[in-house]
C-alpha cells in the first residue's frame, strides 16, 4: 500500500506490477507533468528516492508512469485544460475541518508573532521602532474573514448554492469552536449576521432545521449579556488548554478599560498598581500562545478527535437520522486517501488567492439584487422626497376620494406612471396625501435592510 513515505521508486514497482506490464521496473520512471495557470505543459522526471509525494504534487499536476525509451508529452491539451479545470477551487469542494484547521494555524501564528510590548504601544499610543505591526495585522483577521463570509454567499447567483454556502460555513465555525479559535468563530458568524446576509430571508428559509439550531447554538457563546460570561467562563475552564485563539476585540476591550478606567497618576504618583493589573491581563493573554508542540498538529488533532461527533450530529441533520454505511473497494480507499492528502494544499491555495468585497455598498447592491425590496417605506424627509418626486410623475397612486373628505387610512404604492397624460389635478392631491402619510409616521412593511 502507498503511503507518505514510499519513494517513486516503490510506485514505479507497485504500477508495473498492478498493471501487469512485463518491462523491469528500470525501464521506468515516476514523471510529474503540471499545467501552469498561462496552459503552458512541463513535465520532469522525479528522483528514485523521492517520497511524500502526495504533499508535494501541485494542484494542477499529475503523475505518471514514463518509458524511459519514449520522449512523446505525456499529457495533452485536452487533459492539460481539464488539469487547470481540476485547480479552480471553490469553497464548497474543500472539508470544512480542513478549512478550520487551516484559518487556526494562519490565526495563530499571527496572534503568537504578537510581542507583550505591542499591547503597551498600542494601548498608551507610543511611538517605537517596531510598532504593533503584528497586533494591527491580528485585528484586520476578523474584518477580512467576516467580509470573506458575505462575499462567498453574495457571490453566488443560485439561491440553493447560497443556502449550501451558509451551511458550508456553519460547519467551519463548529469545527473552528473545536480548534479552540474563537477569533474565526466570531467572524464567521458575524459575517452570517451582516445585514446583507441576514436579509436573504428567501435563502435562510432554505437552511435545514438542524443548522438554524446549530448556528443558534454557536451563537449564544458570544452572548454579549453580563459582559460576555459565557465566552469568558469557557475561557476559565480548566480543560481548555493551550494553543487557545482568543477573541481579540475582547481583549482589547479590557485592556482599554483597564487603562481608561484608572488613572495612571495619584496624588502625583505613578498609579503602579494599573500598571499591574494591565502586565497580568497581557500575560494571560500570551499563556493563551505558549505551546510546545507543532500548532498545525494541535489543531488537526482537536478537530479529528470532535470529527466523529459533529459527523454524527450533522449526518442526522442532513439524512434524517438514517445513514447507509457502504463497505469501499480498495480503489475508492485509495481516492480516498489521495483526496485527503490533497486537501491542505487545495485549503491553503484557496486561503492564500481570496478575493474579498470589504466595500459593504457593493455588497448590498448584490443583497439587493438577488432578493430585491417589493415595498416603499417613509422613514425620513429623504424617503418623503422621494416620494413626492415620484408623485410629480404621476407614479404615486392613491384611492379616489372626493377632496373634502378626511383622510384616515391609506394604502398608496408605487406603480407604472399612468398612461393618460393629464396627472396635473392629482399633484396637489398626491403632495397632500403624502406629507399626511409623513406626519402620522404610517409605514408600509417591506424586508428592511
Amino acid at each position: 500500500m502507498i503511503n507518505k513515505d514510499t519513494t517513486a521508486k516503490e510506485v514505479v514497482i507497485q504500477a508495473i506490477r498492478e498493471f501487469a506490464l512485463t518491462a523491469t521496473p528500470e525501464q521506468y520512471s515516476l514523471c510529474e507533468v503540471s499545467v501552469t495557470p498561462e496552459g503552458v505543459i512541463r513535465q520532469r522526471r522525479l528522483p528514485d528516492q523521492l517520497s511524500k509525494l502526495a504533499d508535494r504534487i501541485q494542484l494542477s499536476g499529475r503523475y505518471y508512469l514514463k518509458n524511459n525509451m519514449e520522449t512523446e508529452i505525456l499529457c495533452s491539451d485536452e487533459d492539460a485544460q481539464g488539469l487547470l479545470r481540476e485547480s479552480r477551487i471553490s469553497l464548497l469542494q474543500l472539508s470544512p475541518v480542513e478549512v478550520a484547521t487551516q484559518l487556526s494555524v494562519r490565526n495563530f501564528e499571527l496572534f503568537r508573532s504578537i510581542e507583550p510590548t505591542e499591547y503597551i504601544d498600542d494601548l498608551f499610543k507610543l511611538k517605537s521602532e517596531t510598532s504593533y505591526v503584528n497586533l494591527k495585522k491580528f485585528e484586520e483577521v476578523i474584518n477580512q474573514e467576516t467580509f470573506w463570509v458575505a462575499s462567498e454567499i453574495l457571490r453566488e447567483t443560485n439561491q440553493l448554492k447560497r443556502m449550501k454556502i451558509m451551511k458550508h460555513f456553519i460547519k467551519i465555525a463548529l469545527h473552528c469552536r473545536d480548534c479552540k479559535n474563537f477569533n474565526s468563530m466570531f467572524a464567521i458568524i458575524s459575517g452570517l449576521n451582516l445585514a446583507p446576509v441576514a436579509r436573504l430571508r428567501a435563502t435562510w428559509k432554505k437552511l435545514p432545521n438542524k443548522y438554524e439550531k446549530l448556528f443558534q447554538d454557536l451563537q449564544d457563546l458570544f452572548d454579549p449579556s453580563r459582559n460576555m460570561a459565557k465566552y469568558r467562563n469557557v475561557l476559565k475552564s480548566p480543560n481548555l488548554q493551550p494553543p487557545i485563539i482568543p477573541l481579540f476585540p475582547v481583549i482589547k476591550k479590557d485592556l482599554t478599560f483597564l487603562h481608561e478606567g484608572n488613572h495612571s497618576k495619584v496624588d502625583g504618583l505613578v498609579n503602579f498598581e494599573k500598571l499591574r493589573m494591565i502586565a497580568k491581563e497581557i500575560r494571560h493573554v500570551g499563556q493563551m500562545a505558549s505551546v510546545n508542540v507543532d500548532p498545525a498538529l494541535m489543531f488537526r488533532t482537536r478537530s479529528l478527535r470532535q470529527g466523529s461527533a459533529n459527523a454524527r450530529v450533522l449526518a442526522v441533520a442532513e439524512t434524517g437520522g438514517h445513514r447507509k454505511w457502504v463497505r469501499r473497494s480498495s480503489f475508492l480507499r485509495a481516492k480516498r486517501l489521495y483526496e485527503d492528502a490533497q486537501m491542505p494544499q487545495k485549503v491553503k491555495q484557496y486561503l492564500s488567492n481570496l478575493e474579498l468585497e470589504m466595500d459593504e455598498k457593493s455588497l448590498r447592491t448584490l443583497s439587493l439584487q438577488w432578493e430585491p425590496a417589493t415595498n416603499a417605506c417613509i422613514n425620513s424627509p429623504q424617503d418623503l422626497k422621494k416620494i413626492l418626486s415620484l408623485s410629480e410623475e404621476g407614479s404615486l397612486e392613491h384611492p379616489k376620494k372626493p377632496a373634502d373628505d378626511t383622510i384616515s387610512k391609506a394604502s398608496p404604492q408605487l406603480s407604472s406612471p399612468p398612461t393618460s397624460p393629464q396627472s396635473s389635478p392629482r399633484k396637489g392631491r398626491n403632495k397632500q396625501l403624502a406629507l399626511i402619510l409623513y406626519q402620522k409616521s404610517i409605514h408600509f412593511s417591506y424586508n428592511k435592510f
